[in-house]
């Protein structure tokens, strides 16, 4: 019995010797656990940081309390910054501000006062640099987006001049989504890539606006596309590959309510390798499909 106890005593100092070992390894290789977590180019994901009383009770913070001034014609990215890294929802009061930097979110909404009112516009001359990084459960909404037309030439590739860019690095999911919003002069106005193992899953695209853009609507691959809603979908003045890509081996999204007028594309909804996506016809104003279908299915 005296035995039993020993090799007990033994057994339990080990564990706690291990457990100090591995607590103090872990403050002096991680950190604090509470503190906000590298989210590999989408932001922070933490706590909220420093608010003031007003954020507290709203919510949000207000990027015209960290400098940002509408209508002036200047850089306001640093304010967006700023608003950002205080970890909770970020609002853009109307007017036009002008953005040099992408714009990182992760389980950050980001919302202006309308479509017609609040409008963000790139200056970057990079054209691999999208506008936005949305991931985690961030939503998108009551805003437009957009590069200075000076900068989009026609010439635009996939991943070129992209206004948001979801699913890599960090997944975009449940409860995210973007809505009421106009995206226009881009190449792409929304990506997303599950290259690295990431993608979006069930979110919802809702009452989007996409103008002039010159490679492609929603650029999606499937992998990255699972269970996703694209609802009252409106393409105008449009060129370049089709108003949806998908590519993949997956599927299950669901397409309702697409219009397209006045754009001159390959097709109106692409799919290589998919199953499972349910599509009603979109309605097809005074367009051009080069490839003489709504809908093109390719093999690989």
């Amino acid at each position: 019995m005296k035995r039993h106890l020993k090799i007990i005593l033994i057994i339990a100092s080990v564990l706690l010797a291990v457990s100090l070992v591995t607590g103090i390894l872990a403050v002096t290789l991680f950190g604090d656990e509470k503190g906000p977590v590298d989210t590999l180019g989408y932001g922070q994901v933490g706590d909220p940081a420093d608010l003031t009383s007003g954020e507290k009770i709203a919510g949000y913070a207000n990027v015209l309390d960290y400098g940002a001034t509408p209508d002036d014609n200047t850089d306001d990215t640093a304010a967006f910054e700023a608003a950002i890294k205080k970890n909770i929802g970020v609002y853009v009061p109307a007017g036009v501000y002008k953005v040099s930097r992408p714009l990182p979110f992760n389980n950050q909404n980001f919302f202006g006062d309308g479509s017609k009112a609040t409008q963000i516009i790139s200056t970057m001359t990079d054209k691999t640099k999208p506008i936005l990084y949305l991931g985690g459960s961030s939503t998108l909404y009551d805003m437009s987006l957009g590069y200075d037309s000076a900068l989009v030439d026609g010439s635009e590739q996939q991943g070129q001049r992209v206004a948001v860019m979801c699913g890599a690095a960090i997944a975009f999911g449940p409860g995210g989504g973007i809505k009421d919003v106009t995206i226009s002069h881009v190449g792409t106005a929304v990506r997303s890539d599950a290259s690295d193992g990431f993608g979006t899953t069930n979110c919802g695209f809702n009452r989007i606006r996409i103008e002039n853009s010159t490679y492609c609507g929603f650029d999606f691959n499937c992998d990255a596309g699972l269970g996703s809603i694209f609802n009252q979908i409106t393409a105008t003045g449009c060129k370049g590959q089709g108003i949806f890509t998908f590519t993949g081996s997956g599927g299950t999204d669901s397409l309702k309510g697409v219009t397209i007028e006045g754009c001159k594309l390959k097709y109106a909804v692409g799919y290589t390798e998919l199953a499972g996506v349910t599509a009603e016809e979109p309605a097809c104003i005074d367009s051009e499909l080069s490839d003489n279908a709504l809908y093109l299915i390719e093999e690989e």
